[in-house]
């Protein structure tokens, strides 16, 4: 008599989940950098549509303004969004910023930055940049990546509380 052998032996089944760990760990990396490219983009665009109203602005009245309320644009910010003073808007997923001659949008790991006059600040990170210079601050090897992958130059300094610090123009 002969003994029918139609199912899967351990080790076959132990191949399989090897084969499929090694194929998550190699991807895994790739789709976190993707998604944060991904949500880095988001942020360009509010930030560079956030710089051209502060040009406008300034056409207009001769000095760039730190308050949200005096640009000329519509913000896509959804209902559970907070306004936290007259420069900043905290998001659950992202913080925008006006100050210190620049624009910036970004979360925890990642920060988008446009600069529409010189820093005064030239004593910090912030002396690097100059107008019209675009920045990347990143904190984490995932964020380094994506900012890195935009064609940012890394600089000498970071500013506190971030890892590393690019240029991107």
């Amino acid at each position: 008599m002969q003994k029918n052998n139609t199912g899967f032996t351990l080790i076959e089944l132990l191949v399989v989940v090897l084969i499929i760990g090694i194929l998550v760990a190699v991807a895994l990396p790739q789709y976190q950098i993707a998604v944060k490219k991904a949500t880095l983009s988001k942020y360009m665009g509010l930030v560079s549509s956030l710089k051209e109203a502060e040009e406008i602005y300034y056409l207009s009245n001769g000095e760039y303004t730190y308050n949200l309320d005096d640009l000329d644009t519509e913000f896509p910010f959804a209902s559970h969004c907070v306004r936290t003073n007259q420069s900043q808007i905290d998001c659950a997923e992202m913080r925008v910023m006006i100050g210190k001659g620049n624009v910036q949008a970004g979360d925890q790991t990642i920060r988008y930055v446009q600069f529409f006059s010189d820093p005064s600040d030239t004593a910090t990170l912030y002396g690097i940049f100059h107008k019209g210079d675009i920045g990347c601050y990143a904190r984490g090897n995932i964020a380094i990546t994506a900012c890195r992958n935009l064609g940012g130059i890394e600089t000498e300094k970071a500013a506190s509380g971030w890892d590393k610090a690019f240029i991107i123009n």
